[in-house]
């Protein structure tokens, strides 16, 4: 039986613009699928909506204030064991919310 290797996942914060969007396209470009979380659903579902026409794998997570939302919306989904191998990176999106 041959070995897979699993499919490296990223969650990259503050991928609607910036630093965000460039990380998460090097990301992709080295065939890592990318959870793109943001505040704008119209720029992350258009980059989204990019890779997958290049074959590339990339979700959307809009209305992200910081990676803990990006956390919960994706733990809510159906599990998949490849998000066990998740990655964060985050560029200026904080952590967790204040107060």
């Amino acid at each position: 039986m041959a070995e897979t290797t699993p499919r490296k996942i990223a969650l990259v914060t503050g991928a609607d613009s910036g630093i965000g969007r460039t990380v998460a396209l090097g990301l992709l470009e080295d065939d890592w699928a990318v959870v793109l979380a943001g505040r704008r659903a119209e720029p992350l579902q258009a980059l989204a909506a990019e890779a997958e026409a290049r074959g590339q794998t990339a979700m959307a997570v809009p209305n992200a204030q910081h990676v803990a939302d990006a956390v919960r919306h994706i733990a809510a989904m159906p599990l998949s064991a490849n998000v066990l191998n998740m990655t964060v990176m985050a560029s200026t999106m904080p952590l967790v919310g204040r107060g």
